[in-house]
């Protein structure tokens, strides 16, 4: 299937959150209605159950062929308004659906009410229907459909108490209140407005970490691998050892992590292809543009190996001057953006849109907090990074010649000036 195919299909699915207190014959009716009527694909169930015995669970068994079920549990005594905001922070499609447990499906009346919910002309500045409001008279009213995003702009839920889904519905359609806090340090972190200059992660696609060198590329790489496990795989052709040689190998839920390089013809563009930002979350980390050249002369003066100094386009045998280094360093053409995604020269203008192109960029010098930001932007756990393979040289005699490394890399600063800013001011959650 073509990714823009893949994309659509995904747009189109949707999460069915039912909160159950417990009455399993309720909750059978209620699946077995949906599954005997509905046409509409793909689709999830998420079951948030309050019941303190098995008997949900033996329900979602005997369905479980027809119908991909999330079931989670929770505490019998946490409120209505949280075990639905709990049930859409863990949901995976971008429309939601809230069903009281107790309803029946008499119509087939999800693929219109999907379709009116994202026609624009249609929703006449509405954003949270009923389904016999949007589509087909079938459930009833004690039914919410919207999509994720205006959900959670809408801050969710709010109230506590045993207030039912009508009433919920109403408050959230009077007021906007309340707001979907993370039931679990797993989960979304609780983001300011600074993180929509990131573009938004898409649990459909796979995430490409670029390990641009000197980047604390070894201590990330371990973050990503608690995160991912089996699921990170690994790209570096420049030393002989990848598991994935082609994009189509990719999945979404993997990450790949690895070196590009435009200069040795293994740029992003050649691993995913064109505008590889609509085909995978790219994320990246970066560092002072000057203090990566020190790190990287003090890289090949103790550390690279022959071989890797062989390859390298940037020494030709193992350097032991910096000035003589930096001034090589100056006039090469393998810097930064041989690493990133290609652009044009940034302006003030231009760089918020360049940055837009990505999920996430962090950057070196405030490595914990860009690990509990990202964890915020992918719904991961947070996590404190252990800083790994770190040399200190301090017997070399390192003149700071930072003041020409800005006048010479004007992009490179320009879009870390830029990306330490957003970072200083974003706030990771609790």
């Amino acid at each position: 299937m073509e990714q823009k195919e893949k994309d659509l299909v995904y747009q189109r699915g949707v999460s069915l959150i039912i909160t159950s207190p417990g009455g399993a014959g309720e909750l059978e009716r209620l699946v077995w209605s949906f599954l005997r009527k509905n046409t509409h694909h793909p689709f999830e169930i998420v079951v948030i159950d309050h019941s303190a015995g098995g008997a949900l669970k033996k329900i979602i068994e005997k369905y479980v062929a027809r119908a991909f079920f999330v079931h989670l549990k929770a505490d019998p005594g946490r409120p209505y308004a949280a075990s639905n905001n709990y049930g859409a922070e863990k949901a995976f499609y971008p429309n939601l659906l809230f069903l009281k447990h107790d309803l029946l499906f008499k119509e087939d009346s999800l693929p219109g009410a999907v379709e009116k919910l994202n026609d624009p002309s249609s929703r006449s500045g509405n954003k949270f229907f009923r389904l016999d409001q949007v589509g087909q008279a079938s459930p009833g009213g004690a039914s919410l459909l919207c999509r994720r995003a205006d959900f959670e702009a809408a801050g969710g839920f709010s109230g506590s108490g045993n207030a039912g889904l009508e009433e919920l519905f109403d408050r959230l359609c009077e007021s906007g209140g309340g707001s979907i806090k993370s039931p679990s340090p797993a989960g979304r972190g609780q983001l300011n407005e600074l993180a929509s200059i990131f573009k938004p992660f898409n649990p459909a696609r796979p995430v490409v970490s670029i390990h641009v060198p000197k980047t604390a590329g070894t201590s990330f790489r371990a973050v990503l691998k608690s995160w991912f496990k089996d699921r990170l795989l690994m790209y570096y052709p420049d030393i002989s050892f990848q598991e994935a040689a082609h994009f189509s190998d990719l999945l979404p839920g993997q990450c790949l992590h690895g070196h590009f390089n435009r200069g040795k013809g293994f740029g992003i563009e050649h691993f995913v292809g064109e505008n590889p930002q609509e085909k995978a979350n790219i994320i990246t980390m970066l560092r002072n543009p000057y203090r990566m050249i020190v790190s990287l002369f003090l890289y090949y003066k103790y550390q690279a190996s022959e071989e890797v100094i062989e390859k390298s386009i940037l020494v030709d045998t193992r350097p032991q001057n910096f000035e003589r280094f930096f001034n090589g360093f100056l006039n090469s053409k393998h810097y930064l953006f041989s690493y990133l995604l290609r652009t044009a020269p940034l302006t003030a203008d231009s760089i918020d849109q360049y940055i837009a192109r990505y999920t996430f960029i962090g950057i070196q010098e405030e490595l914990e907090k860009s690990v509990l930001l990202l964890a915020g932007l992918l719904g991961k756990k947070p996590l404190k990074p252990l800083q790994k393979n770190i040399s200190d040289y301090t017997r070399d005699d390192i003149p700071d010649l930072e003041g020409l490394a800005r006048e010479v890399f004007v992009d490179e600063y320009r879009l870390y000036d830029r990306v330490k800013e957003i970072i200083d001011l974003m706030q990771p959650g609790p």
